[in-house]
Parts: C-alpha cells; structure tokens; sequence
C-alpha cells in the first residue's frame, strides 16, 4: 500500500507540528515532532527547559559553579547561566544572582568593585602580576581551561593598589598599600622598631623568596596602632612620627637626656 504524507491544515496551521514549530524550526510530518534551530531548543542547546514548539528562546550557558566535577581533571559540566542565574526565555538572556556578572554568569565580581583602590582580575591574569596577593615567585595558572584550570577566567579577585612598589625583589615591598579582599584598608607607614637593636623587622631578605634588599612592611613601626581606614598612625606614648619610628626624648632639670621607653 502506497502511503502519501501530507501537511495538516488544523486552526491556520500548515504542518501536524504544534504551532508550527514557532517559525523557529522544521517539523517533521512522520512524527508531528519539531527540530529546533539553534537558540531555540535544538539538540545541540544547554538548556534546562526546551519548549517542543520551539516557542522560547535559550539563553547562554558556561561552566557550572554549582555542580560537582567528575574528576579532578574534568571541568565542571556546562550549564545555562552557568547555574547563577535565570534565563528570561522571552529575551534569551541570563539574569544573574548577585556577585555574578557575564552574558552566561560565568564570571563572580570582584567586592565592591576593589573600592576604587585596586583592579579586578581574573586568576589568569593574577597569575602574570607580581603585585598579586599572595606574592609567590614563578607563579603560573591557565593553559587547561578544559580541565585542571577550568576557573581560570571564572573567578575574579582584587589587586590592590600600591604608591610602593610590591614584589620580593631588591627595594620592594611584599604588602601593598591598599588591601582587605575589596581594597578598602590602607597600610600605614612602615619603619623598622625603635626598640630593638638587633634586627631589622623591615629586612625580608629570604622571608617567602625575598631576595637581598627585599622590604617587609612594618606598620607604625610597632610603635603604634594603625588606623586603616586613613592609614594614619596613632603613636604610643613616647614615639612619634608618620610611621612612630622616632623615640622621644625629654630633658630633666639636671640638664640630662632621658628616652622615653
């Protein structure tokens, strides 16, 4: 027996499909089942919902933050809005939960935007600065996005801003000016304490690689308590300077010289 398919005019529409797939895919008069184009509900679409009248839109999607790797050199499965967000089907784009940013929410944002003091990188990108907390020689991350480093454009951090320059080598220092995960603490002036005699607390020649001439930061000298919301020093009794570094020092009525401390 010879069977001829033909298209089904139900309600207006020109195909068995429902709604004729949307205009937004072919349907398929064996099985009234519609193919999807891509952004619509194809096979080939990360979506966690496709409409079988190809109705609504799918939005993009990138690593999960939220799922379990499968191994520890598997990146995470892929998922719409990368599982930080929700897909506005009429838009086909990701609404994302707060601290996440991206057309996909593939990417956290830095806090506070680093308060102005600092830029947002990526740990990609943190890897290749030598001002990156923490300070580590011959740092490298990135390469295998696919697998081990599957983060390395995803989070995002704070570098903080500096008017010292930070690093372990000869003449730098291994703490910025500005720090806290949104750079909005400030360092205060940094000096060697007045009271000892047998070391230099600023000498971090071998301290976490530092090489020769190598600089730690020492707040107020010791001599006093910082206040990081100015990084401003407010001395102890008996030092003084920005930094407290300068022991006092008074006359008596003999003529003599007496320290404080």
């Amino acid at each position: 027996m010879l069977v001829l398919s033909a298209a089904i005019h139900v309600g207006g529409s020109t195909t068995c499909c429902p709604n004729d797939c949307s205009g937004n895919g072919s349907c398929n008069l064996a099985t009234c089942v519609c193919t999807c184009t891509e952004g619509w509900g194809a096979s080939t679409d990360i979506s966690f919902y496709k409409a079988p009248d190809c109705s609504v839109r799918i939005c993009p999607y990138g690593k999960s933050w939220a799922d379990m790797a499968s191994a520890s050199d598997t990146a995470h499965a892929l998922a719409e809005c990368s599982d930080m967000g929700l897909c506005d089907r009429t838009r086909g784009t990701c609404k994302c939960f707060h601290g996440y940013e991206g057309d996909a929410c593939q990417r956290n944002t830095c806090h506070n935007d680093c308060s102005g003091n600092g830029q947002c990188v990526s740990l990609k990108q943190a890897a290749t600065m030598s001002e990156a907390m923490p300070i580590l020689p011959n740092v490298e991350y990135g390469g295998l996005e696919d697998t081990e480093t599957w983060d390395e454009d995803m989070i995002h951090g704070c570098v903080c801003d500096s008017s010292w320059t930070v690093g372990l080598a000869d003449g730098e220092t291994q703490e910025a000016e500005f720090f806290g995960p949104d750079c909005s603490k400030r360092h205060c002036p940094s000096g060697d304490d007045p009271l000892t005699t047998d070391v230099d607390e600023t000498d971090c020649e071998g301290v976490n690689g530092g090489a020769s001439g190598n600089l730690c930061h020492v707040d107020c000298s010791r001599r006093g308590v910082c206040n990081y919301a100015t990084g401003e020093c407010d001395c102890f009794h008996g030092f003084y300077g920005l930094n407290c570094g300068t022991k006092a020092e008074y006359i008596t009525t003999t003529g003599a010289k007496v320290w404080y401390g």
